[in-house]
């Protein structure tokens, strides 16, 4: 028997789960609702906007390390907010095969706020970030409203028995 170790290319990988992790990547938000009952959500929002989708929840916050290397839970999967993890990478891998402007997230807690951006408009508004994770999606304008209706439509028809209680555009 024989031992040793291999290398992974992490960017290949990253393509490989981007383009066949979720069948359809619209379900991204269902990811993040997994995220978000693995954080210990007891409730969760959901907002749409023309151009743009909001969703926010209680919980455990994310630590500023789990927002800098959101993927590197894909690899390296212990401890007690892995499943947490995996799910919000996953989110995020669906959503940019949906092409988004940008993603910002922003989370509070106890011992302060972590923030990420990637291609967002607007950067987060980490000071006056509220307690808790609100992750906030911005369309192309030639995506308009029909980006958002179809992830709220797939939301409506997969979110199911989860232990939060989720609100949508209300």
């Amino acid at each position: 028997v024989d031992s040793g170790s291999f290398r992974v290319d992490a960017g290949k990988m990253l393509e490989k789960l981007r383009n066949f992790q979720l069948a359809n990547p619209a379900d991204f938000v269902c990811a993040w609702l997994r995220c978000a009952a693995a954080s210990g959500a007891q409730k969760i929002s959901l907002t749409t906007g023309t151009r743009s989708l909001t969703l926010a929840f209680d919980g455990r916050p994310f630590s500023a390390g789990e927002l800098s290397h959101p993927y590197q839970v894909l690899v390296d999967g212990e401890g007690v907010d892995a499943r947490r993890g995996r799910h919000f990478a996953y989110g995020l891998l669906g959503l940019y095969r949906l092409a988004p402007v940008g993603v910002s997230v922003v989370s509070r807690g106890p011992a302060g706020v972590a923030a990420m951006s990637a291609g967002a408009v607007k950067a987060p508004d980490a000071d006056g970030a509220a307690r808790g994770t609100v992750i906030s999606v911005d369309w192309p304008a030639w995506a308009l409203i029909w980006r958002t209706r179809l992830v709220i439509r797939r939301t409506r028809e997969r979110f199911g028995l989860g232990p939060a209680a989720l609100l949508i555009d209300g």
